[in-house]
């Protein structure tokens, strides 16, 4: 039975591409859940956050089809923990290779999931001002994943651009030996795009 799940650290947006993926490969994958979260595990509004959540349901498995299913270990590349039903599992990898990617995915950690009912943020947020050469990044996720391998690889940028997005989709299709339908994974990234910068602009105060 044939998996695929993405690695991503929190605020990639990795549930929201695990839905892209799904929603491209059409009648080829096994039925799925993709809808925006209502609430976090604490009982907090996520209403505006576009908070999205991705998963198969073990029940919904089909060995005839390609499960696409989110690891409760996608930031932590190193631990190769899939359910005992695959055979193979296709892992893609979300990735950051410059500050502008770090940057949004830092945006996105703290707008969608900061701990209180309140989404507003400063830009003061993310940097540390008194100390300009530092930046207030993680990058444990990409160390970890320096360390193994991934069978396909997609950068923050693709969400952004269209040429990315279609050597994407091939590279996918190769790899799955199913049609991937390229119009309808760059609508959704698209969409992505355009959700998160009207949420930028409610919630993004510039106090620099």
């Amino acid at each position: 039975m044939l998996g695929l799940t993405v690695y991503y650290d929190t605020g990639a947006g990795g549930q929201y591409l695990s839905g892209a993926i799904a929603k491209s490969l059409g009648d080829a994958v096994a039925p799925y859940t993709f809808k925006l979260k209502e609430k976090d595990r604490s009982g907090t509004s996520l209403a505006n956050r576009n908070r999205w959540f991705f998963n198969t349901k073990t029940s919904d498995f089909d060995k005839d089809k390609i499960n696409v299913f989110v690891n409760t270990k996608h930031t932590d590349p190193l631990i190769q923990d899939f359910p005992k039903e695959f055979s193979k599992v296709v892992t893609v990898k979300m990735e950051c290779n410059n500050l502008w990617e770090l940057s949004m995915s830092s945006f996105n950690r703290h707008i969608k999931n900061n701990p209180d009912e309140d989404p507003t943020r400063y830009l003061s947020d993310f940097f540390n001002f008194k100390r300009p050469t530092e930046v207030d990044f993680d990058l444990e996720f990409e160390k970890k994943a320096s360390q193994t391998k991934f069978d396909l690889y997609f950068s923050y940028t693709t969400f952004y651009d269209e040429t990315l997005q279609k050597k994407f989709c091939k590279k996918l299709q190769t790899i799955l030996d199913k049609p991937v339908d390229n119009t309808i994974f760059s609508t959704m990234c698209r969409q992505f795009v355009i959700d998160n910068q009207e949420m930028y602009n409610r919630y993004l105060v510039k106090d620099i």
